[in-house]
């Protein structure tokens, strides 16, 4: 049976030597220690390069692009004029600066974060602007990740403070298998989905034990609803273990918290009955003394977690350049390695020496060579066909060098494996005891428990009748004495006779609960005898178990040790494979091309022959000649059919062969990709190019100095508090409320995923297509722009600044010709016809991309 564990081991090193040998990380010399981690990001990119590489990008293709990348929204016209006019050498790195410091990063982070994490589910228990502002507030101070991930996952709804850190929780209604699968997903990298029922059957890496792993930490988390408060918490129990049985090979495992490729975490051991501080009762939220949740919030986020370092630094490339170094985001396993090894280990080095400041990775992202590519290969790709051949030779032999190892580990791994196995069937009666005899003392102390429970509520009893005889037995004898002195009188005598009854009976029901607590105590001291007698039953054979686990964490160590051995060097095969089958079709490239310009020349050839034949047809002196013309223009058409069919066939192989080299080349990322605006980014950005923006813009500055200007002129003048950020904050959340959030809801519900699925896919559909085309909103708000370009007489100016507003860029000669053309032909009625191109231009594909 495969290892289903895995993590390093000493005795297999020559296993990562050999994968070190065959994928070699050049350390930098002393001397480069202090390169900026930019410069080394090109490095490793550009180094040998598989395939032609797009120039530099225009800077209106870069002002776009890094707009949205950092601050969600595209500039406003007289924002991309500036920066278009400014002669500067340094004013791409001064504009990324500049977005960086911007509270829109800060909004902008937020959205993306909330659309990752809860993925655009209906609110139930925390509401979403509740949520919003926590992450906004958390991306404004520079929150470093691991502490929001550790705060997400920790916490409990109760403290007003940070309840809304608990949505991804509460929002989840906690249900352990959709949690355990986000979890994974969205923190770790990795959908263990299909690996609930059993080990996954797509992906070798994902085990089911790796499953529960995770479940076990979130296992004991619970619903509460508070009924004064009137709202939901999250409690948890003391107790409850996962155990799992595969559907396919029926093979049972039970699993102590862990998270994948981790060290399981222990629970502390705690006396039985004593784990709570605050027990479980249908009024009250149960709150353990330790917590598996607060205990995951802390293995997720530790800096020695690979799983966890390498998901945010891949997922930070992927928010920048469209596509993760592992892709998709949460598929990490040998099986689908990093096109750059390499590049995602230094990218995870640096976001843990970082401190996971989220901001300082992105800044240095957008400084590179490989973000700012051009979205467009180069034209010629021959050198780069001819290249590509002479690597094909060099990775073949080195893809077989490590299937071989590949072979030699699985066989060098075996006795590791059969060992774990065998072990793990050996101490499995003991665990099953230690199981047994700990199940019996804690039902020994529900019955001890269950026994002082009935005594503490007989003493509850006995307390205030014994307390009340006393004083009801003085009013009857003082009763009694009145009554002596006057013996007729008839109420007093019948309220003599009550209380002198009374009195009776309440020490009769003392004398009866006393003697039922002697009972009691009796049947309580047998169950407390009970639980003693169990609970030191468990000690001997506890230490006999941890003897047993300590050979099992042995055998365990060194069946992960082989397994992450073979699929580290699994995983470099992979990278081998796919980069030799791109260099393949690099390697055709030129042949395609000779053979694509080939069969093209002879359907050319065949063309002007056909006509030749025609001509003579036509030009025939007698019957005989135009029979032989008549035969040739019919031979030549059934050739032509066939060379046309040729053509058409080899210019669609080179046209399919150019579409596989681009998509190898966005993957190493040789060129930029094509990313489609979120429906959030789409919003601001249609409400920037429209001059939306800037209108409320100076709303939010009008209203803050008037309501500075009242504060001063009361009396006495009062004090306005200035919130972090400044004014800069002010504008940028007024901005917000007011406009963006308020008209996102259609762009939402039009161009946003499905609620609790995954966001990151494309996809268009005829009502889009309709919401922009034929809808009033975007044709009014064209209007708004439309009304201030009316104002310029010069059509080449006038279509100068649309461009700036919608594309951020200046038209091209022909864009200008297309606009003074049609503002020609629509002369009577010019801002209409202005609001037409605005509309069109707004509906366009380059608006609805990010280039």
């Amino acid at each position: 049976m495969p290892a289903k564990f895995f993590w390093s081991f000493p005795s297999f090193r020559p296993i990562v030597a050999f994968t070190a040998m065959v994928f070699a990380v050049s350390l930098p010399a002393v001397a480069q220690i202090q390169e900026p981690l930019h410069q080394r990001i090109d490095r490793l990119v550009n180094a040998a390069p598989l395939g032609p590489v797009a120039a530099v990008c225009s800077d209106a293709e870069f002002l776009r692009r890094i707009s949205l990348d950092l601050n969600g929204m595209t500039v406003t016209g007289s924002e991309a004029k500036a920066f278009l006019d400014d002669p500067a050498p340094d004013k791409r790195q001064k504009l990324i600066d500049k977005l960086l410091a911007s509270p829109r990063f800060a909004r902008h982070l937020a959205n993306t974060f909330d659309v990752a994490l809860m993925e655009r589910r209906a609110d139930a228990h925390v509401p979403s602007p509740e949520w919003q502002k926590y992450l906004y507030e958390s991306f404004l101070t520079n929150k470093p990740y691991d502490q929001l991930v550790r705060e997400i996952i920790a916490a409990d709804g109760v403290d007003p403070a940070n309840r809304p850190a608990s949505k991804f929780f509460l929002d989840r209604t906690a249900e352990p298998n959709l949690v355990t699968r986000d979890i994974g997903r969205l923190f770790f990298g990795r959908d263990l989905q299909c690996a609930q029922c059993h080990d996954s059957p797509l992906v070798n890496d994902f085990l089911q034990s790796d499953y529960y792993g995770v479940q076990a930490f979130v296992v004991r988390t619970v619903m509460f609803n508070d009924a004064a408060a009137k709202k939901q918490f999250l409690g948890e129990k003391a107790d409850g273990d996962v155990a799992f049985t595969s559907v396919f090979t029926k093979e049972s495992g039970v699993s102590a918290p862990r998270v994948p490729a981790g060290t399981f975490v222990e629970d502390p051991l705690l006396p039985i009955g004593e784990e709570y501080n605050v027990k479980p009762t249908d009024n009250t939220r149960p709150v353990p003394k330790y917590s598996r949740r607060a205990k995951l919030a802390e293995a997720i986020t530790t800096t020695n977690n690979p799983q966890f370092n390498r998901n945010i630094a891949n997922r930070l490339w992927a928010m920048m350049l469209g596509r993760g170094i592992v892709h998709p985001l949460d598929l990490h396993h040998s099986d689908n390695p990093a096109t750059h090894p390499e590049l995602l280990d230094l990218l995870t080095a640096e976001i843990v020496a970082a401190k996971y400041d989220v901001k300082t990775l992105l800044r240095e992202i957008a400084l590179t060579q490989t973000y700012q590519r051009s979205g467009e290969l180069p034209l010629d790709w021959n050198g780069a066909s001819q290249q590509a051949a002479a690597l094909l030779a060099t990775l073949d032999a080195k893809q077989k060098e490590i299937s071989a190892a590949i072979d030699q580990s699985k066989e060098a791994a075996k006795p590791t494996e059969s060992e774990f196995d065998a072990v793990k069937k050996a101490v499995a009666p003991v665990r099953d005891e230690l199981t047994k005899i700990t199940t019996a003392a804690v039902e020994a102390r529900k019955q001890f428990d269950a026994a002082a429970d009935v005594v503490a509520k007989t003493d509850g009893q006995i307390a205030p009748k014994t307390e009340a005889a006393k004083p009801l037995a003085e009013i009857a004898a003082k009763a009694g004495e009145a009554l002596a002195k006057i013996p007729g009188d008839a109420d007093l005598k019948k309220a003599t006779e009550f209380f002198q009854a009374r009195a009776t009976a309440l020490n009769n029901e003392v004398v009866a609960l006393t003697k039922a607590r002697e009972t009691q105590v009796v049947a309580a001291k047998t169950k407390q005898d009970a639980f003693a007698t169990a609970a030191a039953a468990i000690n001997p054979v506890r230490e006999k178990w941890m003897a047993e686990k300590a050979k099992l964490d042995a055998a365990r160590e060194k069946a992960e040790a082989a397994a992450v051995g073979i699929r580290t060097i699994n995983a470099n095969r992979n990278v081998v494979a796919h980069r030799i089958t791109g260099l393949k079709t690099l390697a055709g490239y030129n042949e395609q091309v000779a053979k694509a310009a080939a069969s093209q020349a002879v359907l050319v050839a065949k063309q002007t022959e056909l006509v030749t034949a025609q001509t003579t047809l036509t030009q025939a002196a007698d019957e005989a000649a135009k029979a032989v013309a008549q035969k040739t223009v019919a031979d030549v058409t059934a050739l032509l059919a066939t060379t046309q069919q040729q053509a058409k066939s080899d210019a669609d192989q080179l046209a399919a062969t150019r579409e596989q080299v681009l998509q190898f080349c966005i993957e190493h990322f040789y060129v930029a990709s094509l990313k489609p605006l979120t429906p959030e980014q789409l919003t601001a950005s249609t409400l920037s190019a429209t001059g939306y923006i800037d209108m409320q813009t100076k709303t939010a500055n009008a209203e803050i100095d008037k309501a500075a200007q009242t504060a001063a002129a009361a009396n006495p003048p009062v004090q306005v508090a200035v919130p972090l950020g400044g004014r800069e904050r002010q504008v940028e959340e007024h901005v917000s409320e007011k406009l963006i959030r308020a008209n996102a809801g259609p762009f939402i519900a039009m161009f946003g995923g499905g609620a609790g699925q995954p966001q990151d896919v494309f996809y268009a559909t005829a009502d889009q297509a309709l919401f922009y085309g034929n809808g009033g909103t975007i044709h009014n708000w064209a209007g708004v722009l439309a009304t201030p370009l009316s104002a310029q007489k010069d059509s080449k100016l006038l279509a100068e600044e649309m461009y700036l507003h919608v594309f951020n860029r200046r038209p091209t000669d022909d864009e200008i010709v297309l606009v003074t053309t049609h503002l020609q032909s629509r002369a009577d009625v010019r801002v209409p016809a202005i609001q037409e191109m605005v509309w069109g231009l707004l509906s366009s594909a380059e608006f609805r991309f990010n280039h």
